[in-house]
Order: structure tokens, then C-alpha cells, then sequence
């Protein structure tokens, strides 16, 4: 075989294909999209935790866009705490916002606070379910209430808020479902085994939701926030294991303004899965996407080599953290 042959066949191979993917690539990160949420003016949004944190942070924004926000959580003194600061905003505008007090835990509960907000605001447009708690230590640590509350907490109250709103939405053959996850979602470690199960629950949630809510015209989209400066992480952080802070160092510690930007950017914009500006949770959403649409299907496949392999090299150190961090016992007593 000549070396002119040789050339040709690994061009064909290699190059050609990977040229495609790269102009692929580009012309889907550069043709303009359309809205799916053009403006929030005027649109109701119910946020569930939305007293502080991430849900403090995206109430605040919307309403500085002019959506009309019903925030909800069990403590009335944050919640007003949080209109207290929207009602300081000067922006043009702006939109108005109120709280209901409920549980999410609280099927009824919730289900009388949506029917309260859409006689305040109206029908609601937009759900973000963002309620949610990490308890966190090791697995024989960690009691079977806890983790029972946990999913409690994370998954039912989630699935709580969306049954509230569901039948408003679909009677009006609109509207969108914002679950709130996190990057444990995606892939977890040592600390984590009350907490990210509850997550991985919404995960399936939001894939079954999104197929099946397609014919009623009704969006379901998925956030994989990573770290964020937020009250609920400082007490987190008194229950870690050593090894968990460990394999934690490194990461970047996101402001809850910043990622509320980056879940109203993409949701503006119509994206199914959020990853609220991490560039690491966005390699591994790249790797572990699966049957979910995806952003930029030929950037994906571009990252997916890279991917595994920086997967392979974080899951190796995460492995050896965890055995450094590990306190030898005889035998897990589970609580």
C-alpha cells in the first residue's frame, strides 16, 4: 500500500470526521436560538426554598425582570426578610412578589399555597422546585430516619410542588418545570449517601417528566448547581467527613446570585439540563448525559474522550482521598 494510499485511508478515519464535529460544533454554538422565555415580565413564578440561598437569589432576579414571584418556605420572618430586599430594588419595572408559609414535606400544605398565589398573581408560569437539604457523613453515620427524610425532603417535596401546579398547566396547555438536582446528580462520593440518592431520584424524575409532558406543551429542565456559598453549606461543612472536605478542596464555591443567573440564562434560552456555570459539572454532564438532549451534541461527542479520561484521573483521587480519610473500624454499626 503506498504512503499516499496510507494517508488518504486515515484521513478519512480521522481527520475528516473530527473536522466535521469541529465545524459541527461551531455552528451550533453560534446559530441563534430560539426563546423559549423571551422576557419573564409579567410571568408568575413559584419558588419552593425560596427564603435564602439559591431561591432567595433567583426570586430577587425575577423580580428585577418583572415577574410576578410567590416564594415558599417554612419561616415566615426569612421570607419577608427576602421581599424586604426585592421591595428595596428601584428597577423599572420590577415585578411584585409574595410569600406563602408551607412545608414541601406537606403535600396539602403546598398544594393551598399554589392555590393562594394564583389568587395573589394568577395562574402559575414557571415552577422552580428548589426546596431541598444535604445531610452529609458516612454511610454508618447517618441514621435510616435521616436518610429517609432526606428523600422526603429532596425528592417528594419536589414531586409535591409539581403536582400542585400540574393541573393548572396542563389546563392551560403551558408552562415550565425548573427541578433543582445538583452536580451529586451526575456522580457522587464519600458524605453523600443520604443526600445524593435524593438528588439522583429527581434526575429520573425530570427525564420521565420531560418525555412525558412533551404533548401538553409543558417544558421540564433540570440544574446541576456544584458548591455555593449558601447558609445551607455552612452547616453542611459540620458534618462532613474529613475525606469528603478533602476531595471538596479544590472546588470552586459559586455565589447563589451567580448560578440563579446562569438557571434563568438557560431557561430563557430553553436548555434541558442547567450546569449553572461549573465547567467541571459541565464535562461530566458532557460524559454522562445519556438519552437527555443535549446543548451541542457535536461538542459532546468532541469532550467525551477528554472526559473519560479526566473522569478516570478524578475518580482515582477521589478514591485515594477516601481511603486516607477513612477511619478503620471492626465493622459499620448502622444507626
Amino acid at each position: 500500500m503506498s504512503d499516499e494510499t496510507v494517508f488518504l485511508v486515515l484521513f478519512v478515519v480521522f481527520a475528516a470526521p473530527f473536522a466535521f464535529y469541529v465545524v459541527a460544533a461551531l455552528v451550533l454554538a453560534l446559530m441563534p436560538k430560539a426563546k423559549l422565555h423571551p422576557s419573564y415580565a409579567g410571568k408568575h413564578v413559584f419558588i419552593t426554598g425560596g427564603s435564602q440561598g439559591l431561591g432567595r437569589g433567583l426570586a430577587l432576579q425575577l423580580v428585577a425582570a418583572g415577574a410576578n414571584v410567590t416564594i415558599v418556605s417554612r419561616s415566615s420572618a426569612k421570607l419577608q426578610s427576602v421581599i424586604n430586599d426585592a421591595e428595596k430594588s428601584a428597577t423599572p419595572g420590577r415585578g411584585r412578589i409574595a410569600f406563602e408559609s408551607a412545608d414541601t414535606c406537606d403535600a396539602e400544605a403546598i398544594r393551598d399555597a399554589v392555590s393562594s398565589a394564583e389568587a395573589n398573581f394568577g395562574p402559575i408560569d414557571i415552577l422552580f422546585a428548589v426546596a431541598g437539604k444535604a445531610t452529609t457523613g458516612t454511610v454508618d453515620t447517618v441514621s435510616l430516619n435521616s436518610h429517609k427524610a432526606a428523600m422526603d425532603l429532596n425528592y417528594f417535596g419536589t414531586l409535591h410542588a409539581i403536582h400542585a401546579v400540574l393541573p393548572g398547566m396542563t389546563s392551560r396547555n403551558s408552562g415550565s418545570l425548573v427541578l433543582v438536582a445538583s452536580g451529586a446528580a451526575l456522580s457522587s462520593y464519600v458524605g453523600y449517601a443520604a443526600y445524593s440518592p435524593s438528588k439522583y431520584a429527581i434526575r429520573g424524575l425530570a427525564e420521565c417528566l420531560r418525555n412525558e409532558l412533551q404533548p401538553r406543551n409543558i417544558t421540564v429542565h433540570i440544574a446541576y448547581p456544584g458548591q455555593m456559598d449558601t447558609p445551607g453549606f455552612v452547616e453542611e461543612e459540620l458534618t462532613k467527613p474529613a475525606a469528603c472536605k478533602a476531595i471538596e478542596a479544590d472546588d470552586v464555591k459559586h455565589t447563589p446570585e451567580a448560578v440563579a443567573k446562569s438557571i434563568l440564562r438557560d431557561l430563557s434560552n430553553g436548555e434541558y439540563s442547567m450546569y449553572c456555570g461549573d465547567l467541571g459539572i459541565s464535562v461530566l454532564g458532557a460524559v454522562t448525559a445519556g438519552m437527555s438532549p443535549r446543548s451541542n451534541w457535536a461538542l459532546d461527542i468532541l469532550l467525551f474522550p477528554i472526559g473519560v479520561l479526566v473522569v478516570w484521573i478524578v475518580r482515582n483521587d477521589w478514591a485515594k482521598k477516601a481511603r486516607a480519610g477513612a477511619t478503620t473500624t471492626d465493622a459499620y454499626h448502622l444507626a
